[in-house]
């Protein structure tokens, strides 16, 4: 009789238990990965559009400028050749009286800007100087405001710190009474002696002479206020003023350069020479006066 053949061995089924956790890790990775991906992607988006408006706004402005400066360039060589051909004439025509006039006109004119120009600087300078002392005036004025009213509070101040005393004191009272000598202990040494360095009475005649000071600064440092608010605004007055003149003179100048060139006058023309009698002919003498009912003399 044949040996019957064995039967196959069935595998065993797997251990999800043992796998899951396995799994759920390599789950939890791959979606780290993709989150992280994902993440890459936004930024690297977010940058490349960045990177394509960039490019966008230079290619813009390169052919704009490409589309004018081929007749912005021929502008220019146009221009520059009339200069040089009217300069030339100006310069054959032009008297050296009157090329040195003009000269003369302009550096007049530029010394009047430079001069408003050092106004200006000057006045600026005055206006931060008078700002300044305004500014240490007003924290001065808050500083012995701010003590006088500190003297003013003292009185209220001390009461409550010996209030805080007292409270201490009933409370570390009941701690011995309770036999709880750590928490008395506390409040006695840690809070107590510490509140009383933090606490001293004055005598109602240093009170008063201190209150008295104090008043006195306060007033002082007050009554200065005003002024110094208006030399601030007197010297900003005047330089928005200096300010307003070199304006009017830098945006004037040419104007102001051609009204002073209208004074300008050629230099007078020398006399005319008398045109000489021609050659054999004498100076003539003047014709007689005929006399009434005189005939004229025949020629």
């Amino acid at each position: 009789m044949p040996p019957v053949p064995r039967a196959a061995a069935v595998p065993a089924p797997p251990d999800d238990a043992a796998n899951l956790d396995v799994k759920q890790k390599q789950l939890d990775a791959i979606n780290k990965q993709i989150a992280d991906t994902t993440t890459q992607a936004k930024n690297l988006a977010v940058e490349i559009k960045a990177m394509q408006a960039r490019i966008a706004e230079i290619k813009k402005a390169t052919d704009s400028f490409s589309a004018a400066a081929t007749a912005q360039q021929n502008e220019l060589d146009s221009d520059r050749k009339v200069i040089e051909q009217k300069s030339a004439m100006a310069s054959a025509a032009i008297t050296k009286e009157q090329a040195t006039a003009v000269a003369q006109v302009v550096a007049a004119v530029d010394k009047d800007i430079s001069t408003k120009s050092d106004q200006v600087t000057k006045r600026q300078q005055a206006a931060d100087n008078a700002a300044k002392e305004l500014s240490t005036a007003a924290a001065e004025a808050k500083t012995k405001r701010e003590a006088y009213a500190a003297l003013q509070q003292a009185p209220k101040d001390a009461d409550t710190k010996l209030k805080a005393i007292k409270d201490l004191i009933t409370k570390a009272s009941v701690s011995e009474g309770q036999g709880d000598i750590v928490t008395m202990y506390y409040l006695v040494v840690n809070e107590a002696a510490t509140a009383l360095k933090d606490i001293a009475i004055m005598s109602p005649g240093e009170y008063a002479a201190k209150l008295k000071a104090a008043q006195t600064d306060d007033q002082l440092a007050q009554s200065d206020l005003p002024a110094k608010q208006a030399a601030s605004d007197a010297a900003s007055k005047d330089l928005v003023s200096a300010q307003a003149d070199l304006n009017a003179a830098e945006s004037g100048r040419q104007n102001n350069i051609l009204a002073e060139l209208k004074k300008v006058t050629a230099p007078a023309a020398p006399p005319v020479a008398p045109v000489p009698a021609p050659a054999g002919v004498g100076p003539q003498a003047p014709a007689a006066e005929q006399q009434p009912g005189q005939a004229a003399p025949n020629p």
